[in-house]
């Protein structure tokens, strides 16, 4: 398999302070990327066009690179291309009143890592903006480099691993949203397989070099022996629209089991790509655990 070792794919702490009260709709991740996006728009615009659409700076412009990536021509494409970065928010409480701290993380690979500067600038002035319903604002206090690439995994692989789930993952089979009961280990693993095929060839320009109907036979015998999951509906603040919009989930933990040799890398990438849709404002994010504690 053709991935690069080490992955180059980063994770920044950002930390921040409250000046105005912040009121979180359940799920912080899309109004944290939509404050992200109208700020990094406003500071790479050159043209001061109010849309992006027939703009002859589209091929050159850091906002359209970073914030709404077309694939290049030619490009085998796995569905809709999600953004060169992963916000996974904070675990705090939703009402933060002035003087509280909060953190996030950010995950960042292909582009995002030649904006390093841009991408700060943006988030200092996206946070001082008007966050989420009740109009909150932070003050970034620093952006910290948690890690500065994702090893390989140089252990062969186990032959059952849990998988939690610690953001809701959004999969599709047949074009239909799944439910709790009726995800399977192949679409969980093959979501997987997707978000990182997706990513390697649109954002890193590198194909995996694999066979892709054996990896779908293969992960048609894999199975969860023990699977505890939870449909999740939650809503989430869209800026754009000024409101709350509904979004669903598949929440919980399993125990993946099977011949996981040719998908290790890929589940181990994973953790920081995340699996399934709606990856760019966290969903999707999971760890693998050795055991159930």
């Amino acid at each position: 398999m053709n991935l690069p070792s080490p992955f180059p794919v980063q994770r920044w702490r950002v930390h921040a302070q409250v000046t105005r009260t912040v009121c979180w709709p359940e799920y912080e991740g899309s109004a944290l990327r939509g404050v992200w996006g109208h700020a990094l728009r406003r500071l790479a615009c050159a043209t001061g066009q109010p849309r992006c659409e027939g703009c002859q700076l589209q091929r050159r412009c850091p906002y359209i690179t970073l914030f709404e990536p077309a694939p290049a021509p030619g490009s085998r494409t796995y569905g809709d291309m999600t953004p060169p970065y992963v916000i996974e928010p904070g675990q705090g409480p939703r009402v933060l009143q002035a003087g509280q701290t909060y953190h996030f993380d950010l995950v960042v690979f292909g582009a995002s890592l030649q904006y390093p500067a841009l991408i700060r600038q943006a988030w200092q002035r996206a946070l001082s903006a008007d966050i989420g319903p009740v109009r909150g604002a932070m003050q970034l206090q620093g952006m910290e480099l948690v890690q500065s690439a994702a090893p390989l995994p140089e252990q062969p692989a186990p032959s059952r691993v849990w998988v939690q789930l610690q953001t809701p993952v959004y999969i599709k089979r047949d074009g239909r949203a799944l439910r709790a009961g009726q995800l399977t280990a192949a679409d969980f693993v093959w979501a997987v397989v997707r978000r990182v095929a997706e990513v390697c060839e649109l954002h890193l320009q590198r194909s995996l070099n694999c066979d892709f109907k054996a990896l779908k036979q293969a992960a048609a015998a894999l199975h969860f022996a023990q699977g505890q999951w939870e449909d999740h509906h939650f809503e989430r603040w869209s800026n754009r629209q000024g409101r709350n919009t509904p979004l669903q989930g598949i929440i919980g933990r399993g125990l993946l089991v099977g011949d996981l040799t040719p998908f290790w890398p890929l589940l181990h990438l994973g953790q920081w790509l995340h699996a399934g849709g709606k990856a760019s404002f966290g969903m999707g994010r999971y760890v693998l655990l050795e055991n159930d504690t």
